[in-house]
């Protein structure tokens, strides 16, 4: 059976990894803090010469690659990382470390019909998969 196709979808997503590069990302459907979730995890090689940029990249690539099953046609993604979100939408210059991450995100992206990015408040997202990281780095 094939899955419907959905029109405009936003989508806030945030995302955290620990230190050995294992990391979680929330997707939450819809606008508010009602809608539903899903858990997205990833891995990440760490630099830490990237201060984390990295992770975002990452986030996002994991994040887009599960959602393209969804018949997703527009897609508008929540984001909270700004640096992230000039990076892609403005196409800037970036760190050799970061090419290939930011090619695999653009790949991801580009399976949709058409896609976004916004800056959003996604702080109780980047809360709830810092816990997770978290817990896990100490169990």
């Amino acid at each position: 059976m094939a899955r419907q196709r959905l029109s405009e979808v936003q989508i806030a997503v945030g995302w955290a990894a620990d230190p050995a590069g294992d990391g979680v990302a929330f997707a939450r459907f819809g606008t508010g803090e009602g809608g539903r979730f899903i858990r997205i995890p990833f891995a990440v090689a760490r630099r830490p010469a990237l201060f984390g940029r990295e992770v975002g990249y990452a986030a996002v690539t994991a994040t887009a690659s599960a959602l393209a099953d969804y018949g997703i046609e527009r897609l508008v993604l929540r984001i909270g990382d700004g640096e992230l979100l000039e990076d892609i939408e403005r196409r800037r210059p970036l760190p050799a470390a970061l090419h290939l991450p930011y090619i695999r995100a653009r790949c991801a992206l580009r399976r949709f019909g058409r896609v976004r990015l916004e800056l959003g408040n996604v702080g109780d997202l980047m809360l709830r998969a810092r816990a997770e990281v978290e817990h896990h780095a100490a169990a």
